[in-house]
Formats: C-alpha cells, structure tokens, sequence
C-alpha cells in the first residue's frame, strides 16, 4: 500500500512511456495482441491517471454503460456493481435472485447516481474496464 499517493507524482513518466512503446513495438512483432489501459501511451495520460487527474485523461469517455450490463459476484456471494465500487453492496446471491439484486431499490438508485453525475462518476478513469474496447477480444 501506497503510504502517501504524491508519491505518484514522482514518477517518471517519459520512462513510463518509453517502457510501454518498447512492449508494444515488441508484441506487434510477434503478432501478440497489446493492450494497455490507459490506452494511450503518452507520458502526459499517464501522469493523468497515475495523479487522479482523470479530467485531463487523453481516452475519457461520457459515460459508463456497465451498471446496466454488470455486475460482480464476490466467493461470498456479496454483490457490487464493479470492481471500482467493491464497498457498494447491492445484496448477496445466497440471500437473494440475480434477478432481485439487478433490479433492486440499491442498484436501481445506483444507475440513477451515475446518471446524476452525467454518467461518470470522478473515480471512473481509474478503471480498465472504463477503457476497454468491446471490439477487441
């Protein structure tokens, strides 16, 4: 655990990105799909995302579409509506349907919050899932 997340800026991001450009180069090679997230490699998107700073993000997006889709079933049967939001319970599995948490009063008023916010909560652009592309395999 990160003591102190300023830490974050002291990175070097211009060697961030250099690393990565080399993988990438390396996997287009040997015909290996790459991905990355976020999927821009430019120091400055990394520095973005590395210091919270997801407005400045290169591949923002207007919204997220996985509350609707989604949702995760933890070994204990609790229910979240993401990874991002593991502190949301929205039921557990061993007490009720799939059906009944998806369309339940605590998911159901979570997609209206997300709505609220224009369809993207601040912590969203620390998501991989935010940046994948459903084209990709």
């Amino acid at each position: 655990m990160i003591d102190d997340a300023r830490k974050f800026e002291m990175m070097d991001f211009k060697a961030i990105e250099s690393q990565i450009s080399w993988v990438e180069k390396e996997c287009k090679k040997r015909d290996i799909y790459f991905v990355c997230y976020p999927k821009t490699i430019a120091s400055d998107n990394y520095k973005a995302y590395f210091t919270k700073q997801y407005e400045d993000l290169t591949d923002k997006r207007d919204k997220c579409f996985f509350p609707w889709i989604y949702m995760e079933v933890a070994s204990n049967g609790g229910v979240t509506p993401c990874h991002t939001f593991y502190d949301v319970p929205l039921g557990n599995v061993n007490e009720q349907s799939v059906s009944e948490i998806w369309n339940g009063r605590v998911m159901r008023n979570f997609r209206q919050k997300l709505r609220g916010e224009g369809g993207l909560f601040p912590i969203c652009g620390s998501c991989a899932r935010y940046y994948a592309d459903p084209n990709k395999r």
